[in-house]
């Protein structure tokens, strides 16, 4: 029990590591998100009292006959369509989001450790251990992102993004449980 959770606190500040490198010191994410411009002051204005949370336009619910409504889809095919994420006012950055990140490392990272030490007769080379945990992201962070892209349109690029940055990620962990274990 103790080197597993050796090991999933090292393979967490590992994650946690990489994770800051890829959002702050990497180019490949500066282009997921994009600016309104000039519209930017006139849709805040508009947002302004809504609660946060995540909200999509046209919403079937403004419509009398809900997602089977004729005007929704006039609507839809009139534009503009949009999905927005309302946050609570003050720092995008604030500690909670990096402890919380931190945690989800920590979680990501003691499962990591289990697995490998599940499938340790099968699983001893580091090129094993790498080749495990890139095909556990793959098949299983790479889903969320998916879906993101297919059900709430957000940009295939910002997602393949974020697959790319879970797998590499999950490659240095499984070279830091390897030499941790």
């Amino acid at each position: 029990m103790t080197t597993l959770l050796i090991a999933a606190l090292a393979g967490g500040v590992a994650l946690y590591v990489w994770s800051a490198v890829c959002w702050m010191v990497l180019p490949h994410h500066l282009k997921d998100f994009d600016t309104l411009g000039d519209s930017e002051d006139g849709v805040a204005s508009a947002l302004a009292g809504v609660a946060p949370g995540w909200y999509v336009m046209p919403h079937f619910k403004n419509f009398e006959q809900g997602i089977k409504d004729p005007a929704l889809d006039e609507r839809n095919k009139a534009g503009p369509n949009g999905s927005i994420i309302v946050t609570p006012p003050g720092p995008c950055m604030r500690p909670v989001v990096f402890l919380r990140s931190f945690l989800m490392n920590l979680v990501q990272a003691y499962g990591a450790a289990a697995l490998i030490i599940l499938t340790g007769a099968y699983v001893e080379s580091l090129l094993e251990k790498v080749l495990l945990l890139t095909s556990v992201s793959v098949l299983i962070q790479s889903m969320p992102s998916l879906m993101n892209w297919n059900w709430g349109q957000f940009p295939l690029r910002s997602q393949a993004s974020v697959i790319f940055d879970n797998t590499v990620g999950m490659a240095i962990l499984a070279v830091v449980l390897h030499f941790v274990m």
